[in-house]
Formats: structure tokens, sequence, C-alpha cells
């Protein structure tokens, strides 16, 4: 990994209604987490969902595909840090007091500043 370029933004837009793209998702930030990459994740429309406190841990996968909760917690105990989009959530109620700990609500201004210093996958 070269040091000029170790910012990984990865934006998540499928939550319960699609856990195996959040899962892939979440299993390349992990990818990322483990080569030492600074990585920022933006929950975007269904996936802010998944930042509810509780919501990740009802979450049941089928044989066969990632653990996205496994994976959603390694990617908070590796240091990735974990945004919410802000209209996303206010569309569904969802306030700061309802994030699971360490996540945080974040407007199109830091996701904008964050996409022009790293590199972007979406999913």
């Amino acid at each position: 990994m070269s040091e000029e370029n170790n910012n990984l933004l990865v934006v998540i837009q499928h939550g319960k209604e699609d856990l195996e793209k959040a899962a892939v998702g979440f299993a390349a930030i992990n990818a990322a987490l483990a080569q030492d990459y600074h990585v920022v994740v933006y929950l975007m429309f269904n996936a802010v969902e998944l930042g509810k406190k509780g919501v990740i841990d009802e979450i049941r996968m089928e044989e066969g595909e990632p653990d996205l909760p496994q994976l959603f917690k390694n990617a908070i105990e590796l240091g990735a840090e974990i945004y919410l989009c802000g209209p996303c959530c206010n569309k569904r109620g969802i306030t700061e007091n309802d994030l699971v700990e360490g996540l945080k609500i974040g407007g199109a201004a830091n996701l904008v500043n964050t996409a022009v210093q790293s590199g972007t996958l979406t999913f």
C-alpha cells in the first residue's frame, strides 16, 4: 500500500432488503482495514437502518453468505469511521440517540470531502 493514498471511502446503499450486498461491502471494508487503510464508511438509503442499536444483532445470514453482523462489528473494532446519511436518517426518523456507539450522522459536505481525498467503492 502506498503511503500517499491510504484512504478509502466505502458507500453502502443496501440494508436488510439486500443483506448480501451489504455483507460484501463490509467484507471489503474489513479487507481494507486489515491492510492498514484508513476507511470511512457512509451508510446511505436503506443501509442507515443497519446503524440503529440492536438491528445488526437481529440479522441472520443464509448459509454461505458473509457474516454481516460479525463484519459490521469488526469494522467498528478495527477503527472504521462510520457515518449515516443525514437526510436518509431524517426520512426514517433516526437520530444520534438511536445509533450504535461510535457511529455518527454525516452530511453531504463531509461525504464529498472524503470522496475527493480517497479511493471510493460503492455497494
